[in-house]
């Protein structure tokens, strides 16, 4: 029996959608498009590193998770609660985590 390997483009939806960010929520926070990100998660187009690290930040999950080859659940980040009131906190998205 054949399980399928989660790709980037399922870790970050589930990173996003585990953190409970919509995706232009997700964007705005980590600093591109919305229509940027709809293309990340559709595997359109493969985001840089740099946007990977941030999507890893901004959703409390560990780096290396995005990239194993395995079919493993992320760790999520201890304060990732906190950081997610912070984050939708007054009339607007912080950038800051």
């Amino acid at each position: 029996m054949h399980i399928p390997r989660f790709t980037l483009k399922d870790r970050i939806i589930k990173a996003r959608t585990d953190a409970g960010l919509k995706q232009h929520e997700l964007a705005s926070i980590v600093g591109v498009s919305a229509n940027s990100m709809t293309r990340y998660e559709k595997e359109q187009r493969t985001p840089p590193p740099e946007i990977v690290e941030a999507i890893a930040e901004a959703t409390g999950v560990p780096l290396e998770w995005f990239y194993q080859e395995d079919n493993s659940e992320p760790a999520s980040h201890p304060a990732l609660p906190e950081r997610i009131i912070l984050i939708r906190d007054g009339n607007g998205y912080k950038a800051e985590l």
